[in-house]
């Protein structure tokens, strides 16, 4: 999940590439998506049935080759979250998600894809930005991929182009003096939608605001605690990322 993702308790997730078609100028994709896991929990695995954006003429695609990695194959232009549905052989049924990013380099399998980052969004005003952005070179320097909404393409909105930011992210950090400030707000009120894990980031010995009374906060005193501040949202941000691993 360098981009929005689920995973299973049990380790299970979906992985995608893309490379582009020369013959379309750039603007049309072929992409994979297949699902991840230990061979002995790919072994449990019956069928993945994938749901794709409903503009695609089989929107709905039900793959049952083991061997694959249960994988599907397909071509496009745009962006959108594939969901999937995972029926184990005991009959249950995971749901996962996966932000489908045309950006991968090409590769011909699953073997030759690139190994997903976690990503995490940094919400903060515009008084804060000489204090945050050593904190996300650090973060950078972690494997941490980083965004914020000075760092996104503007879309058509600004609200847009933040949700779709909160989407792909996997874990939404809120930088806060006490209340919430400008888009912060707002961009908390995307992260609650979307269930995404929010670290409140309390500057100078300030309270945590209400909305973010229910999350774990990180204090951060001064620049001189970038470092601490740094490697403990990268530990929260890795748990939420890769959580079979803990």
């Amino acid at each position: 999940m360098e981009e929005l993702q689920k995973i299973d308790r049990r380790g299970l997730r979906l992985q995608c590439r893309s490379k582009p078609r020369g013959d379309q100028g750039g603007e049309w994709w072929t992409w994979a998506v297949w699902l991840e896991g230990s061979p002995e929990v790919l072994d449990q695995v019956r069928s993945v049935r994938y749901a794709l954006h409903p503009t695609f003429p089989n929107p709905v695609q039900t793959v049952t080759d083991r061997s694959s990695s249960f994988r599907l194959e397909a071509q496009g232009w745009g962006e959108f979250a594939i969901g999937a549905t995972v029926t184990m052989d005991d009959g249950a049924n995971i749901p996962l998600e996966r932000w489908l990013t045309l950006d991968a380099p090409g590769g011909e399998g699953p073997e030759a894809a690139a190994p997903a980052r976690p990503r995490l969004f940094i919400s903060y005003s515009g008084l804060d930005r000489s204090l945050v952005a050593p904190l996300m070179e650090r973060l950078k320097s972690l494997g941490i991929e980083v965004t914020s909404s000075d760092t996104i393409p503007a879309l058509e909105s600004m609200a847009r182009s933040v949700g779709e930011a909160v989407q792909k992210a996997d874990v939404v950090a809120v930088v806060t003096h006490g209340e919430l400030r400008g888009w912060a707000e707002e961009e908390v009120s995307f992260a609650a939608e979307r269930g995404k894990p929010i670290i409140p980031i309390v500057v100078g010995g300030a309270t945590v605001p209400h909305a973010l009374a229910d999350f774990a906060a990180v204090p951060l005193g001064s620049e001189a605690d970038l470092d601490a501040v740094s490697d403990a949202v990268a530990a929260r941000v890795n748990d939420a990322f890769f959580p079979d691993e803990k």
